[in-house]
């Protein structure tokens, strides 16, 4: 549709607001999540879940083809959590412990950690409150961005002057500083 003669447009400006709440949403749920995981969880609980997490990133992803010749397969190495000589889990965790590498299969690995470890939870239910928590207050703060992007446009259309400087005359300018 083309616009009628003298017909201005204003420009966009960058949601600045938007950006800023989705951030700060962003960084509060990752607070929570580190929280939860801090007080709600087990010793051992917190020992693999960075482990856990990305080994089931990992596993469900599929794989891309690939050459064979630009880098051979290794199987990843793992540490494991050994308490008087026995894999441990949270009712055999005991003082003495060692941890131990071993090469593990990645998906033999989230099978043993979801079993032994985490109690039949998957990686992402251990979280599931505190991310739910982190996705309203980001949508809270999405929404008020929102709301605060609007306004600052409608300003910026009828001619509200928010920010930057104006370019003036030398003689007004000295009418508007008083000299």
């Amino acid at each position: 549709m083309e616009q009628p003669a003298g017909y201005l447009e204003w420009p966009t400006r960058f949601p600045v607001w938007r950006t800023v709440a989705f951030l700060a949403g962003v960084a509060v749920t990752l607070g929570l999540v580190w929280a939860w995981i801090a007080v709600r969880t087990s010793p051992l609980e917190r020992v693999y879940f960075p482990a856990y997490v990305r080994s089931t990133v990992k596993v469900s992803i599929p794989k891309l083809p690939r050459r064979k010749d630009l880098r051979p397969v290794i199987d990843p190495v793992h540490l494991f959590v050994m308490s008087a000589g026995r894999f441990a889990t949270p009712t055999t965790f005991r003082s003495p412990v060692s941890v131990v590498r071993i090469h593990r299969s990645d998906a033999r690995f989230v099978a043993l950690l979801k079993s032994a470890v985490f109690g039949g939870r998957g990686a992402f239910s251990v979280i599931r409150w505190p991310l739910i928590a982190g996705g309203l207050v980001t949508l809270v703060f999405f929404v008020f961005g929102t709301r605060r992007d609007i306004n600052l446009r409608r300003q910026a259309a009828v001619g509200v002057h928010r920010r930057g400087t104006r370019i003036v005359s030398g003689e007004e300018f000295n009418r508007r500083v008083g000299a």
